[in-house]
């Protein structure tokens, strides 16, 4: 999947690459606590560590089973609004996961859902994918409305299956089928 980075554009939003003009933004989103326990993962302690990242889902398109990660802003803006996309790409199986994050001041207005719809059917269309996964943790409910709204189906729990904050936690696994996705 590497060559042109592929934008999309949604009603209200762009589906970009991120740059490093980005770090600032991530950064400030990720060094939350309790978001990053939302999102499964422990909070950044270094402005590096935003640049990491950003260099981390650039290298995603260049790996054998990887995948793509997009920044979102509004079309008018290069503000970022948080990031969504697909990592762990089995090819084989033809299969992947979404991930997704969005900076709080942009929730509730249906932004996520907008650019996971038009992600989503990208993924469809262009990474032979017959399922998605979606692994949530089971305390953050607005990732749960939105993968159900996105069409998801709730598999199961896979126990301890998480690592932050120095501890396990179990995670909610969703799928979603290319036969199910009504985009």
């Amino acid at each position: 999947m590497s060559g042109i980075f592929p934008e999309l554009q949604t009603p209200r939003l762009l589906l970009r690459e991120l740059t490093d003009q980005d770090a600032d933004v991530l950064y400030a989103m990720h060094t939350d606590h309790a978001d990053m326990q939302r999102y499964g993962s422990d909070r950044m302690t270094r402005r590096e560590d935003a640049s990491e990242l950003i260099a981390q889902f650039a290298g995603l398109r260049q790996n054998p089973c990887s995948g793509i990660q997009w920044g979102i802003s509004l079309r008018e803006s290069t503000t970022l609004l948080g990031t969504c996309g697909f990592q762990k790409w089995n090819r084989d199986w033809h299969s992947c996961a979404v991930c997704y994050d969005l900076k709080v001041a942009a929730r509730g207005h249906g932004y996520m859902q907008e650019a996971l719809r038009s992600a989503i059917a990208w993924a469809f269309a262009n990474m032979n994918l017959n399922r998605i996964e979606a692994c949530i943790y089971p305390g953050s409910r607005a990732s749960i409305m939105l993968a159900e709204k996105l069409g998801f189906a709730r598999e199961g729990v896979l126990r301890k299956a998480g690592y932050w904050d120095e501890q396990y936690h179990d995670m909610r696994i969703y799928g979603l089928l290319k036969n199910e996705f009504y985009g």
